[in-house]
């Protein structure tokens, strides 16, 4: 995998205003460290009770991370598409985090903690992109965005929870 840097599409600010426009459903950036209840508010979460709760741990104060939006679409060929997006929190030192080489981080902890089948699976599923957005009023800071496919939410949830999990204890041993 290679994080691609993107620039196009992305917020620059977060949280960010809902868009309702057209077919759109977007909620808006929820910033779920200061408002967890509105975890509710994400209705892409209701198939994945799960990765819902996943997604608070991530939010929580013992986390040096925090999601900024997250996508699950049901396409007309029946998978569901969609990504997570997740930063550091304002005021954690990252000088020490190899930011472009997250995903291979991820790798390594995918193949040492479910084996080789799973490693490969995620270097051939997952898509990692990172671009910069100002959060909370703070300077700028990666914004990485993780891209999946699955065949149903059970799929979903098994593909990211371990990404959460990694991010939510075992990365929190890279940041010195």
């Amino acid at each position: 995998m290679t994080i691609k840097r993107s620039q196009e599409g992305h917020w620059g600010y977060f949280p960010y205003a809902p868009n309702f426009t057209g077919d759109r459903t977007n909620n808006g950036g929820i910033d779920l460290t200061k408002e967890p209840h509105r975890i509710d508010e994400i209705h892409e979460l209701n198939e994945t009770p799960n990765l819902k709760t996943a997604i608070k741990l991530l939010n929580s104060q013992e986390s040096p991370f925090m999601t900024t939006g997250f996508l699950s679409e049901r396409s007309e060929d029946g998978l569901y598409y969609g990504y997570i997006e997740y930063c550091f929190k304002p005021g954690i030192n990252i000088d020490g985090v190899d930011i472009e080489n997250l995903d291979q981080a991820f790798l390594q902890y995918a193949l040492t903690k479910h084996g080789q089948q799973f490693a490969d699976f995620y270097q051939k599923e997952f898509l990692w992109e990172i671009h910069e957005g100002s959060v909370q009023g703070f300077p700028p800071t990666p914004v990485f965005s993780t891209y999946y496919r699955a065949r149903s939410p059970q799929e979903v949830e098994a593909e990211l929870l371990p990404l959460l999990a990694w991010l939510q204890t075992e990365f929190q041993y890279l940041i010195a």
